[in-house]
């Protein structure tokens, strides 16, 4: 699915995955439970929890993964280019 708007709140069930692809800038807000965050090409791995937000910083595959049920936002990045404002392709698991 090819997502092109500039904010979108999700939802994954415990244990939940969704995959993500170059969304270099896009931020991802949690707002309820807590995500595992895996990028390709980072060597730690991202924990967050309610409150907590993180921009992604590749332009390659990023994994998403609910450690509890998760409430979370998704938000493009801003700048010139239509490409970088847009939320990239999402693969729910």
């Amino acid at each position: 699915m090819k997502v092109s708007l500039e904010k979108v709140r999700l939802q994954l069930p415990h244990e939940g995955t969704m995959r993500v692809e170059d969304a270099r800038g896009v931020t991802v807000r949690v707002r309820r439970g807590r995500l595992w965050i895996t990028e390709r090409g980072l060597r730690d791995d991202v924990f967050l929890g309610a409150g907590e937000s993180w921009q992604l910083r590749r332009r390659g595959r990023a994994v998403l993964q609910a450690e509890a049920p998760a409430e979370f936002e998704l938000v493009a990045a801003s700048g010139p280019s239509p490409a970088q404002r847009s939320i990239a392709e999402a693969d729910f698991a």
